[in-house]
């Protein structure tokens, strides 16, 4: 029920940002400028805008308040592939041109190889797996990195006749897990060890951390 103008302005406001209506106006123009908005949209609404214009109003509205840290928790998941990646190009020309941090938060791999410098792999709430991206892209260790980034849509003929590694077994409840590795029941490395005791991030070289207990340092 708001406008562009008047999303964008909320922050400002709410934390007094700006000294007169003029100002607020200028600082709403020239966020919308950054992101790629052009000024006549300010007095639409979100709903008459498409995907990426609308995406382009959130990233606005979060630079508006002038952060060194925005956390993105899946910022293109529902943007066809076009639009993806304008807006990943606006994020990465945004945190050269700002100096920002971004905390990603995808399932998308194709999104987190363009977009990251460092990774950590997640499974139920347990980081499982952190390093540079080329590292993991190129030498991924915990069996759950592997079978992810297997599955990931290869182009190539030749490339796509290597086997996947198939995740199999059911998830374990997110609540209230029981001690140990909760990707163990459906880890074919898994041994008792695993069921029984959280396995520990581990430094394996570099900046390359591993919990797993059946690694081979």
């Amino acid at each position: 029920r708001l406008s562009i103008k008047e999303i964008i302005s909320e922050p400002l406001i709410i934390n007094r940002l700006y000294t007169d209506k003029k100002e607020l106006s200028e600082k709403v123009y020239h966020y919308m400028d950054i992101v790629g908005l052009a000024r006549r949209y300010a007095n639409s609404y979100p709903h008459e805008l498409d995907g990426g214009r609308r995406q382009r109003i959130g990233i606005a509205r979060a630079l508006a308040v002038q952060p060194k840290f925005i956390v993105c928790d899946e910022p293109v998941s529902a943007l066809d592939v076009s639009i993806q990646a304008q807006i990943l190009n606006l994020l990465q020309d945004l945190q050269e041109d700002i100096g920002l941090t971004y905390m990603f938060i995808t399932h998308d791999l194709s999104v987190v190889k363009h977009i990251s410098n460092k990774i950590a792999v997640m499974y139920l709430g347990q980081v499982v797996e952190i390093a540079d991206t080329d590292e993991l892209f190129n030498s991924p260790r915990h069996p759950y990195t592997k079978a992810l980034l297997s599955a990931i849509p290869v182009p190539d003929y030749e490339a796509a006749q290597q086997p996947i590694d198939i995740i199999r077994g059911e998830v374990t409840s997110p609540i209230d897990p029981k001690p140990g590795c909760r990707f163990a029941v459906r880890c074919p490395l898994a041994c008792d060890k695993c069921r029984t005791a959280d396995p520990q991030l581990t430094n394996i070289g570099g900046d390359h951390q591993v919990a797993c207990c059946q690694l081979k340092l």
